[in-house]
């Protein structure tokens, strides 16, 4: 018995355990297979739906473009719109990297079989991959882009290349040049001439190009626009068969005045006003015809008290170069060395002032300021220059007053002023003229009332008012305030004032005729504007209403009896006999100086 049990724990035999191994093998070698292929089942799927995700998403990125962006040559670029087209795609998944072609088709659709006009474009992406899995299978997905409008289409534009600069084409040098925009021949039908509408109120309507820059203008180019072979002045328009062009120029036309980056663009109207998509085939271009404009009014100032504290201050007008840069400003002292003091590249990089304050100048001495602008290429303008001998402060003449008022109270005019804005004011001189002789007949230190009186008895006086310093001259004399009546003194602007010669006047008008097609005059007012001629004045009385117009009529008032010297207006409306008035009318005249008006003596109206 222990024998049997023995024999029963010794295992399998040798020849069993290859039996085994032998079953097992057949059942591995049928089973890897399947491994295999599902492997491969799965890779294929994956390079399918990543094929088909491209696909799409190319797609996706097409109906976003513009109608006239879809071209083969675009999407067959790597560089086009954001580098999100091109004839690959990639993808990385671990360590491997698979790459996908893309292959476009763009088909332009015609609208039927007798029209050639284009009326969409069919837009097809197909994408298969490179190397195993096989065998390859490809994805293909197709959209249509319609065109956006129903005007006529712009298919290309260009300027003309003999104009542009030779190291970059890309720069217009010469000017005027042409710019033209090409209307797809298919859509000229569409543009031709017509006679619309029922006669007698018929009209002739044409089709149009219209050519816009920026900065600028607009251009009008009708189908109806001559031809031109040879070049014409600036703002001429024209059309060759499918082209429609301008002769452009920059403000200026040259010699780098309008200078500057353009935008070009266009669209086109069908002769019935339908618009196509607008164009900016052109895009931007930089036009460069040479030096800037250099500044104007180059102007200042120097001074100072002792030693080498004298400053100069100096202003000029900006270049009208639209491409400016910048401005350098030189100094020439008077040993004839040249310092540049503003505009430096690398401390003042683009720097535009158009004035500055140059200090630590002697006293004494002379400078010369030269000032150009420079373009963004480098080109100077040429040098305005100012040479300032630097003078004691004290002997410049300070900036002259504002504000002068002269009112007459009674024979008296009594003047009143705004202190200049100048430092180190001494005090002001007041000057009268009676027309023939000037005369100084007053001073007011500065920190007094900035007021005086003059008593000018009868007639007609002016009056200034000028700033001095202790060793200077007098300024200019003292602007006057708006509304106050003025005249001319040596070439000079001074305040006017006139004292009657009687203290009152009766005053009155004579209405000789009414203009056609009014017959009657209606609310005639006297107004009183005051000595200096202010409105809006007082209105003197009750107003004065009138019937028909008589051959001559005189109009008087009690209410205008008496009345002080100045400056008065009548007001009223001319009435047609259907009660139909015209706008306000005005009259105004000076009563003063024994010539004002009164019943002896009236003022005609009109």
């Amino acid at each position: 018995m222990n024998e049997d049990l023995h024999s029963r724990q010794r295992g399998l035999t040798l020849i069993e355990l290859l039996v085994t191994i032998i079953i097992a093998g057949i059942a591995f070698a049928a089973i890897v297979p399947v491994f295999v292929q599902a492997l491969q089942v799965g890779q294929g799927d994956r390079a399918r739906a990543v094929a088909l995700s491209v696909a799409q998403d190319r797609i996706e990125k097409i109906r976003e473009l513009g109608y006239e962006e879809l071209t083969w040559a675009n999407l067959n670029s790597a560089s086009f719109h954001f580098e999100l087209f091109g004839p690959t795609a990639t993808d990385t998944q671990g360590s491997s990297t698979k790459t996908y072609d893309v292959t476009y088709t763009v088909t332009p659709v015609q609208v039927s079989a007798t029209d050639s006009r284009v009326a969409y474009k069919s837009v097809s992406v197909t994408v298969e991959w490179r190397g195993p899995p096989y065998p390859h299978k490809k994805v293909t997905l197709a959209t249509s882009v319609y065109r956006q409008s129903a005007g006529p289409r712009i298919v290309d534009a260009c300027v003309d290349p003999t104009k542009l600069d030779q190291t970059n084409k890309t720069d217009i040098a010469i000017t005027p040049v042409r710019v033209s925009y090409f209307v797809d021949e298919a859509d000229l039908p569409a543009m031709e001439p017509k006679t619309v509408g029922i006669a007698p109120n018929q009209r002739k309507l044409q089709g149009r190009v219209e050519i816009s820059v920026t900065p600028g203008q607009t251009y009008t180019v009708l189908y109806s626009a001559p031809s031109w072979v040879v070049d014409q002045s600036a703002g001429t328009v024209g059309r060759t068969g499918n082209e429609f062009y301008v002769y452009w120029s920059p403000s200026g036309g040259g010699n780098g005045v309008g200078d500057g980056y353009y935008s070009f663009s266009a669209r086109a109207f069908s002769t019935l006003g339908y618009v196509g998509e607008a164009s900016t085939l052109i895009g931007s271009m930089k036009v460069e015809t040479g030096s800037p404009p250099p500044v104007n009014n180059l102007a200042g100032a120097a001074s100072g008290s002792s030693g080498l504290d004298g400053v100069a201050n100096i202003t000029w007008t900006a270049s009208i170069a639209t491409d400016l840069d910048h401005y350098l400003v030189h100094r020439v002292d008077q040993n004839g060395v040249r310092t540049l003091i503003a505009g430096d590249p690398v401390l003042q990089p683009g720097w535009k002032g158009t004035g500055l304050s140059d200090s630590g100048l002697q006293v004494g001495a002379s400078y010369t300021y030269e000032v150009e602008a420079v373009d963004w290429v480098g080109k100077p303008s040429t040098v305005r220059s100012l040479t300032l001998p630097v003078v004691n402060a004290s002997a410049i003449a300070p900036d002259a007053p504002a504000n002068l008022k002269a009112d007459l109270s009674g024979n008296s005019a009594v003047l009143s002023w705004s202190t200049s804005t100048s430092s180190n004011v001494a005090g002001y001189h007041v000057y009268v003229n009676d027309g023939t002789t000037t005369t100084r007949f007053d001073t007011i230190p500065t920190g007094s009332s900035m007021t005086t009186s003059y008593n000018q008895g009868v007639g007609v006086r002016y009056y200034t008012v000028k700033a001095y310093r202790l060793q200077s001259g007098d300024s200019p004399p003292a602007s006057v305030f708006p509304g106050y009546i003025t005249g001319i003194v040596g070439g000079e602007t001074w305040v006017r004032v006139a004292s009657a010669v009687a203290a009152t006047y009766n005053i009155s008008a004579k209405i000789n005729s009414a203009p056609n097609p009014y017959s009657k005059v209606k609310n005639l007012e006297l107004w009183y504007l005051g000595p200096a001629g202010m409105t809006p004045g007082v209105k003197v009385g009750t107003t004065q209403a009138t019937s028909g117009v008589a051959p001559v009529t005189t109009v008087t008032s009690t209410a205008w009896d008496g009345q002080p010297a100045g400056s008065y207006e009548f007001r009223w409306y001319w009435m047609k006999n259907n009660g139909q008035t015209s706008a306000l009318t005005k009259g105004t005249f000076s009563c003063s100086g024994g010539t004002g008006p009164n019943t002896a003596n009236p003022v005609s109206i009109p």
